[in-house]
């Protein structure tokens, strides 16, 4: 964590009266060691279960702040969790990647104490279902997922 960006990012939210998610993006510039401001995302981001795998739950957070309850800062988070998404990005992944089976993380690693999933969950499988329902209804589409998913 970089105290240095959080506070410019915290400061800059403060100045825009901003409420609510947002997500304040820096990137180094290696010319020089300076970080420079991307974008700000003013809502929550794709990476949002990666964040709540690690031990914050942003929009548990946002909730309780909606409903008046006292939310203290989160600055303390688990390091060195990794998401997967298995379906359907892992599996076309693993279809379509000439180097398949020399990747790091390799394919096969189901039972890494660090990986996560991404959508998958055995308390709710609703994501599961509706990440399904959604790429069966644009399954029309199924030559455009190998540009989607990078693969």
């Amino acid at each position: 964590k970089n105290e240095k960006l959080m506070g410019i990012s915290i400061k800059l939210l403060n100045k825009l009266e901003w409420e609510g998610a947002a997500m304040v993006e820096f990137k180094e510039d290696i010319r020089d060691g300076s970080f420079k401001l991307m974008e700000i995302n003013p809502r929550f981001w794709g990476s949002l279960e990666l964040a709540i795998q690690c031990g914050v739950n942003f929009p548990l957070l946002m909730c309780k702040t909606a409903v008046n309850e006292k939310v203290n800062p989160v600055f303390e988070y688990e390091y060195g969790i990794k998401a997967r998404w298995l379906f359907p990005c892992d599996i076309l992944n693993f279809i379509f990647n000439k180097k398949r089976f020399s990747e790091k993380p390799r394919f096969f690693d189901f039972f890494d104490k660090n990986t996560k999933p991404f959508i998958w969950s055995w308390d709710d499988l609703g994501g599961v279902w509706g990440q399904f329902l959604n790429y069966l209804y644009y399954i029309k589409y199924i030559r455009n997922w190998k540009t989607l998913f990078r693969l």
